[in-house]
C-alpha cells in the first residue's frame, strides 16, 4: 500500500513537471498578450486562402482518383474551417479579456486559438501531401509493371518440372493484368492500392 502511494505521488509529480513548461509559456504569453493576439490573428488570416486552395485541390484530385484513395483527407477542409471558427471565438474572447484587464484569461484563449490555427494548417497540408503521394505512386506503376513482365519472361523460361513456379507466375500475371486495367482508365484511380498489389506480387 505504501509503495502504491509512492508510485501515485511520482506519477502526479511527473505530470506536474510536464505541465510546468506549458504554465511558464502561458505566463510569458500573458506578458506580451497584445502582441501575441495580433500575431495569431495574422496567422488566422493567412490560413483562410490555404483552406480554399485545399478545397480546390481536393476537388481536382477527385476528378482523377477514387473516393477511397482520398478518404483520409476527404473532410479535411471542413475540419479546418471548424478549427478556424473555434479560433475566431477564442480570439474574440481574448480581445474582450484584454480590454477588461484579464491577461491570464486572454493568454489561455490566445494559446487555444493558436493551436486551432496550427491544426487547420496541418489539415490543409495533408491534402497536398496525399495528392503528391498519389501522383508518385501513379508514376511508379508503369516501371513496376515493366519490371514484373521481365521477371515473368525469365520465370517462364526456367524449368519447372515440379510445378512450383507455375502458381507464382499465374498470380503475378494476374496482378499485372489487373494493374494494367486499373491504370488504363482516366478516372477513379487508386494508385496506392495498385502499387501495393504489384509490390506484393513482386515479392512473391
Amino acid at each position: 500500500w505504501n509503495a502504491q502511494i509512492v508510485e501515485l505521488c511520482d506519477a502526479a509529480n511527473a505530470l506536474l513537471d510536464e505541465k510546468a513548461a506549458a504554465f511558464d509559456e502561458l505566463r510569458e504569453l500573458e506578458k506580451n498578450a497584445p502582441e501575441a493576439l495580433a500575431r495569431v490573428q495574422e496567422l488566422r488570416t493567412a490560413i483562410e486562402p490555404r483552406i480554399a486552395q485545399a478545397e480546390q485541390e481536393l476537388a481536382s484530385l477527385g476528378q482523377r482518383y477514387a473516393a477511397t484513395a482520398l478518404s483520409t483527407v476527404a473532410d479535411n477542409p471542413a475540419q479546418a474551417r471548424q478549427r478556424i471558427a473555434f479560433a475566431d471565438d477564442q480570439l474574440t474572447e481574448a480581445q474582450s479579456d484584454l480590454g477588461a484587464g484579464h491577461g491570464g484569461e486572454a493568454a489561455v484563449g490566445i494559446r487555444a486559438a493558436e493551436e486551432a490555427v496550427d491544426q487547420a494548417r496541418l489539415l490543409t497540408e495533408a491534402v497536398t501531401k496525399v495528392g503528391d503521394d498519389l501522383k508518385k505512386a501513379e508514376a511508379a506503376i508503369a516501371p513496376m509493371i515493366a519490371d514484373l513482365r521481365q521477371d515473368l519472361a525469365t520465370a517462364g523460361a526456367m524449368p519447372d518440372a515440379a510445378g512450383r513456379l507455375a502458381p507464382a507466375i499465374a498470380a503475378t500475371q494476374q496482378a499485372v493484368d489487373a494493374a494494367s486495367a486499373a491504370t488504363s482508365q482516366s478516372t477513379a484511380l487508386a494508385p496506392l492500392q495498385v502499387l501495393e498489389n504489384l509490390e506484393a506480387a513482386n515479392t512473391q
